[in-house]
């Protein structure tokens, strides 16, 4: 019996959430000349299929389309977006999918490289560790309890987040940028840019020319989430860029991160399939909103 990688059910994944966010209400945003970014952010309480029993009928979810897009001023600026709604065009069943969907490619960023295409370890059993750990976030939600964890909060990118995020930057960034936030911090991940770790694409040059602008963007959604900090986290096999990237992210103040202590975490008494996952693949960047 041949087992799914972790890297198969990824690529299904993400083409299932390109079907649904790329509907016809998108690509009309994108029409709009003035329109550079888009973002969609929803609440993990959005997973409860009877909210209105849990919380009554007026319950109120972070469920929401943002566009960015310049102003009469001139200014660039984040706005949620009512004309984008996904309850009008899927079911209910669909949408929780969809929800569960953008989690799991989320968390799988983190995913170690050498466990991706080795079948040993199969999708089903880190798909279900994910499922495990946003159900006790969720249950610790609804039950007003605080959330407790065994791993140091500099590493709270190992937390489930309270709200997951999809940005689509099309100007500087050709795939989805994905994030996942909870009280404090907005963990953003930024897609692989380059398969060369010794030459720049054009892509890349327009990435590290434009940096100021795509950071911009990142951190006022940051803020409009009300969140504290932000995490960017950047993949060391784009190393080809990161140096310039660096020099271009001096002025606004950004704090390198330490990749977690393995050694540490493996001493806690934590999920095995934890250990599959890891920070090391990524250089981090933390910026104050």
């Amino acid at each position: 019996m041949s087992h799914t990688t972790i890297q198969d059910s990824l690529s299904k994944k993400k083409d299932h959430v390109l079907d649904l966010i790329g509907t016809d209400q998108v690509q009309k945003i994108f029409g709009n000349s003035d329109t550079e970014a888009i973002a969609f952010t929803f609440s993990i309480l959005d997973l409860i299929k009877k909210k209105s029993a849990l919380y009554g009928t007026n319950m109120n979810t972070n469920s929401q389309f943002y566009t960015y897009s310049r102003e009469i001023d001139s200014c660039k600026t984040w706005c949620a977006d009512i004309s984008l709604d996904l309850n009008s065009g899927f079911s209910n069943t669909e949408l929780i999918e969809f929800y569960w969907d953008l989690i799991i490619i989320t968390e799988l960023q983190f995913i170690l490289p050498y466990y991706l295409q080795n079948k040993k370890y199969y999708y089903k059993s880190v798909n279900n560790s994910i499922i495990k750990k946003i159900g006790k976030t969720l249950t610790s939600v609804i039950n007003e309890k605080k959330i407790n964890n065994s791993i140091s909060e500099n590493y709270s990118w190992r937390f489930s987040g309270l709200n997951y995020s999809l940005i689509y930057i099309p100007l500087y960034f050709k795939d989805f940028i994905w994030g996942k936030s909870d009280s404090i911090y907005f963990h953003v991940i930024l897609p692989r840019s380059s398969d060369s770790r010794e030459s720049l694409t054009e892509a890349d040059k327009v990435l590290i020319k434009h940096s100021k602008e795509w950071l911009l963007a990142l951190l006022e959604l940051a803020s409009d989430l009300n969140l504290m900090y932000m995490r960017l986290y950047i993949r060391r096999s784009d190393i080809g860029n990161i140096s310039a990237l660096l020099k271009n992210l001096n002025w606004i103040g950004g704090k390198l991160i330490h990749n977690e202590d393995r050694d540490k975490l493996s001493k806690n008494d934590i999920d095995m399939n934890e250990m599959l996952f890891g920070d090391e693949e990524f250089l981090i960047l933390e910026f104050e909103c």
